[in-house]
């Protein structure tokens, strides 16, 4: 069990970096200029190029890339413009609900799903049973 485990999660790390490597292809896809939403419309030419080059637009998309894994590998997901807080603090503020709901949401699945796998156990081939054979 213990292999199989960890060779399911190493089968992680590659389909995790397409993800993370066709969001941010993506994201640099779209139309509009980041910084000139990020500042406003009343932004001035210098203060864009500022912008831009203080958050590293100014460079090369490869070198981009690097520093985007770079900066994930680190833990640092960086700062949320719409909270106006680091995004990682943001997702830890998430998780507490998320970790109260999911016994709660266990809970329901299971009161469900037993007496319905049991039901469905009791009347094999009966006419409630959608897997009748007409033999």
């Amino acid at each position: 069990m213990g292999p199989y485990l960890l060779l399911r999660l190493a089968a992680i790390v590659p389909g995790l970096a397409v993800v993370v490597t066709v969001v941010f292809l993506l994201i640099h896809l779209i139309p509009g200029d980041p910084v000139s939403v990020i500042l406003g419309p009343d932004a001035t030419p210098s203060q864009i190029e500022a912008t831009r080059k203080g958050l590293g637009l100014d460079r090369p998309i490869y070198e981009q890339l690097i520093g985007f894994y770079a900066r994930i590998l680190r833990g640092d997901l960086g700062q949320s413009y719409f909270l106006d807080r680091p995004v990682s603090r943001a997702l830890w503020e998430r998780a507490e609900p998320t970790l109260v709901l999911m016994p709660a949401a266990l809970l329901v699945a299971v009161a469900i799903g037993v007496p319905s796998g049991t039901i469905a156990a009791t009347y094999l081939y009966a006419i409630i049973d959608p897997r009748i054979c007409y033999d």
